[in-house]
This record gives C-alpha cells, structure tokens and sequence, in this order.
C-alpha cells in the first residue's frame, strides 16, 4: 500500500521534475535551506540555542527505557539510560566518545570505537548542518526530489568541513529536515549507515521547533519534558565524574 502511494506521487510530480531548471543544483540550494531556517523559527532563535535538557523514553524492541539527555551545542552530548534499575551512559564531545552499561558487565566507562563516535558528531551542532552553511564550511549539493515516508522531500547532499557525508530529506511542505542518513568509514566495518528520522515537530513556548519523536538507528526516542538553555557544567561531560554521580 505505501509503495503504491510512493509510486502516485512520483507520477503526479514527474512533469514536475522533468521541467525543473538545471539552476536548481546551485541557486536553490540557498533558497531550501532559508525556508528550512524560516521553519525552525528563523536565523535569530537558531542563533541562540545553546542546550538542551531532555525527559524521555527510549524504545528498542520490546524495552522501553527511560532517557536523559544532555545536549551544549558543539560541547558535548550526554544519554543517561537506565536498565533494570541500572544507570548507564553515553558521552561524546568533539573529540571523545565513552559509553559505560554496567548492565554489559562494564566495571568502568570504556572509550567508544572511532566510527562509534563520528555517528553522534554532526548532532553536537543544535543548530542543524544546514544553517550557517558556508560560514561553517560545509558544502550541499540539491539532488532533486524523493519521496520518503510518504513526504515528498527535497534531497540533499552535505559535506561537513570534518568531512563526513550526510544526505539530508527536508519536507518540501513544512520545510522541516525530517531524515538523514550519515555515511562513515569502518576499517573494520566498511562502510556504516546511519538512518535517523524527524518527526512531531512542536513549538516551544520560547519559540523554538524542536522535533519530539525521532528515530535513531534501530531506536526510537520520544521527548517528554524539555527545557532550553539552562545552564550546563562541562562536568556534566566527564566520563569519571558521571559514573560518581549515579544519576
């Protein structure tokens, strides 16, 4: 039934797309990425988000877990998850990553893998890949339009100045990125895909958009309370000073 749905959209948009100009690889990525910025309630609120504070629930198969997590734009990310009755995390900064589950047996938090990192690095930027763009040297390319989860989406191609390649998906509707797909090199792995999707976006009282149901690998996680731009200790990063604190 979706693949049906798939296959009418792409045939209503297909004059569509067979007539949209050659200028659409260069001028228009500006112009999708303006009305992106616009959405996500505009240059001057993306400018000045700095954290963010989540209560949630994390589900992968069958468990429901509860989730908190700490987000400082480009300082670090924290995801304290409990299993069991037992508390765990994962950390990640620009240049580390750790991960402690005593649920797994870890007596200590242990350094993640390198590919296991880069996954959480284009996140540690709140403000998303695509604003501020040039300033920050990434590079985006328009690769026409596709349909995903019943969306039709402008298809992205971005280049992060680090290097990392993601494809991002903005809903040509409510102008929201509501997919992306991160590419990373594995010398054990090859290559890993990471899929993760956007979705009910709601407005803050502040005035942001913030997505509340994401998908994140084979992980969903549903944000309950969020509070933005309290105040964030880099502590709060530090691997050793975490495992002391117990949640």
């Amino acid at each position: 039934m979706r693949q049906s749905k798939k296959i009418s959209f792409l045939l209503i948009l297909l004059p569509s797309i067979l007539n949209t100009p050659l200028k659409l690889a260069g001028q228009e990525v500006d112009q999708i990425v303006k009305k992106h910025v616009a959405a996500m309630g505009g240059q001057q609120k993306l400018d000045s988000l700095n954290t963010l504070t989540i209560e949630g629930t994390f589900r992968i198969e069958a468990y429901e877990l509860p989730l908190k997590a700490y987000l400082y734009h480009n300082i670090g990310q924290r995801f304290d998850v409990t299993v069991l009755k037992t508390p765990g995390f994962i950390i990640v900064t620009p240049k580390n990553g750790w991960q402690y589950f005593p649920f797994q047996g870890m007596k200590e938090p242990q350094p993640m893998k390198a590919e296991e990192t880069e996954i959480y690095l284009s996140s540690l930027d709140l403000q998303g890949p695509l604003f501020n763009y040039k300033e920050k040297g990434h590079a985006i390319t328009y690769e026409g339009l596709e349909v995903e989860d019943d969306l039709v989406c402008y298809k992205l191609k971005i280049i992060l100045k680090s290097g990392q390649q993601i494809r991002g998906f903005v809903d040509t509707v409510s102008n929201y990125l509501v997919k992306t797909i991160i590419t990373i090199s594995s010398n054990e792995k090859g290559q890993i895909i990471s899929e993760n999707m956007f979705g009910n976006f709601q407005k803050t009282p502040e005035g942001y958009i913030i997505p509340y149901a994401l998908t994140l690998g084979p992980g969903k996680m549903f944000i309950r309370k969020l509070t933005i731009n309290s105040p964030l200790n880099s502590s709060v990063f530090d691997p050793v000073a975490a495992k002391k604190s117990e949640f």
